[in-house]
This record gives structure tokens, sequence and C-alpha cells, in this order.
């Protein structure tokens, strides 16, 4: 849902935006296929996340995408003068 989230406040908006989420227990990794068109024609995407090995039910690359946001946060921040 994050995922769908992102893209509805990228693109057109949240009402918008259609989503379809298909939960399969037979699949090993989260697969995000986006579509989208406009007048500038149509465009399609696929995403195949691997599991974080630490903890399967997570993709790699969400924990690579906190672990990035919060290195630039970190960047940000000054302790004192």
């Amino acid at each position: 849902m994050n995922v769908a989230i992102i893209l509805a406040f990228a693109g057109v908006g949240m009402k918008d935006t259609d989503v379809t989420v298909i939960a399969d227990p037979d699949i090993d990794r989260n697969i995000h296929n986006v579509k989208v068109a406009g007048d500038f024609g149509e465009a399609e995407f696929t995403f195949k996340n691997n599991p974080l090995p630490e903890n399967p039910q997570t993709s790699y690359l969400a924990a690579l995408s906190v672990s990035g946001t919060l290195e630039r946060i970190y960047k940000n921040v000054k302790i004192g003068s």
C-alpha cells in the first residue's frame, strides 16, 4: 500500500489512482506492476523486490530506502554549535 500511496501523491492524486492489491502466499517476493497513461501515451513498469534476509516479510528495497532516508536526515542534524 505504501507504494500505491507514493505513486498517487506523485501522480494524479488518491481519488484518481486505481490500485489492486493481491496477496499470494506462493510468491517469494514483492512485485509491483505500475501502469500509467495520459496525453503522453502509456508506460508500464514492473519491480520485483527480493525479501530482506533477516525478515522475509519485508522487501530488501524497503530496508535500503529506510536506511538511506535516515542517513540523509542524520547528515542534516547538527548537535551543539
